[in-house]
């Protein structure tokens, strides 16, 4: 691996590592030194590649951020529409499986609606298969990750594959 692609990934991994999402505005106040740096200075032009993949990483991440629900839809019963996107796992006291939403109360994906989420159906008795076409009412619940330090963290696996929200059935 180049320099250049060490400096980026350096750049990701600050933006990962920390507790909360920075605003833009600090982004830009941060990278902004850096880039006149890089400008002025000829030994620190690979700082570019760290801004780079700092603001990488920060973009995807707030494109995620953005699909999120609004908390005051916490408890709503919502309607969703969409196709089953994974093979649903079947658990004596429930099934759970991904959705790609189609529309959520009469919302298309986009800002403030998912595009993907995870649902839990409890006491079902009917499995859907992947790629069936289904609508359900179903209540929202946000995604918690356990607070154990390295106990497995749900929420960030949710958000590493794509899962804006986990939601039950009403």
């Amino acid at each position: 691996m180049g320099i250049a692609g060490l400096a980026m990934l350096v750049g990701v991994l600050v933006v990962l590592g920390l507790p909360a999402l920075p605003s833009g505005q600090l982004l830009l106040l941060i990278a902004l030194p850096l880039v006149v740096l890089t400008c002025l200075w000829r030994r620190t032009r690979t700082l570019i590649f760290l801004i780079i993949g700092a603001g990488w990483c920060w973009w995807c991440a707030q494109g995620l951020m953005a699909m999120r629900l609004t908390p005051a839809q916490e408890g709503r019963i919502l309607r969703v529409t969409g196709w089953v996107a994974s093979i649903p796992q079947v658990h004596p006291d429930y099934t759970s499986f991904e959705l790609t939403v189609q529309q959520l109360d009469g919302r298309v994906p986009g800002h403030g609606v998912p595009k993907r989420i995870r649902l839990t159906w409890s006491k079902s008795s009917r499995v859907p298969a992947p790629g069936e076409h289904w609508r359900f009412d179903v209540r929202l619940k946000q995604p918690r990750g356990y607070m154990n330090p390295g106990g497995f963290d749900y929420e960030g696996w949710l958000f590493r594959h794509g899962i804006s929200y986990g939601l039950r059935f009403a």
